[in-house]
């Protein structure tokens, strides 16, 4: 009894600390925040996946939260700011609130560097860099459809040992 016992933990046991191989994908879901409202933790498509020690380039588009719970569209008030953060590997790492459309200054977020600092077989470290914005037009001329079409910006991802 005990030899099963303590099979079924060291199975367990590995199971929890499987060490990830160059070209696994690495988990992630995103989060998006505007005008008090957010989405739920929302995966991120496979093919946007990460994958250990790859580097990568992918256009992400930002998904925007419904206004209203029960509303049945979605729709971007151009004097609010726009946030979206990201969390990896089961929310071992995160990156909180990334600017993505700031109100005040009428920026937006065109690329996003993402850099993996990795060991051997685990990442130990996420950072970013926020590179490329641009101006937009005046709030008078500013469209809630062109802030959605400039919603989505070039997310590069970076592995570094």
């Amino acid at each position: 009894m005990i030899a099963v016992l303590s099979l079924a933990l060291l199975c367990i046991f590995l199971s929890v600390t499987v060490a990830l191989q160059p070209g696994d994908r690495v988990s992630m879901l995103t989060q998006t925040f505007h005008s008090d409202t957010k989405t739920e933790w929302l995966d991120m498509p496979l093919h946007l996946m990460p994958r250990f020690t790859t580097p990568g380039s992918h256009i992400f588009h930002v998904t925007i939260p419904k206004f209203a719970k029960n509303a049945t569209e979605y729709r971007i008030n151009p004097r609010n700011d726009l946030k979206v953060s990201f969390t990896f590997l089961g929310n071992k790492l995160s990156l909180p609130n990334i600017q993505v459309y700031n109100a005040k200054e009428r920026v937006a977020l065109k690329k996003l560097v993402v850099t993996f600092t990795h060991d051997e077989f685990e990442v130990v470290k996420v950072d970013i860099e926020k590179t490329c914005k641009y101006f937009l037009p005046s709030f008078e001329n500013l469209s809630t459809s062109l802030i959605a079409a400039d919603c989505q910006f070039l997310s590069t991802l970076y592995f570094r040992a």
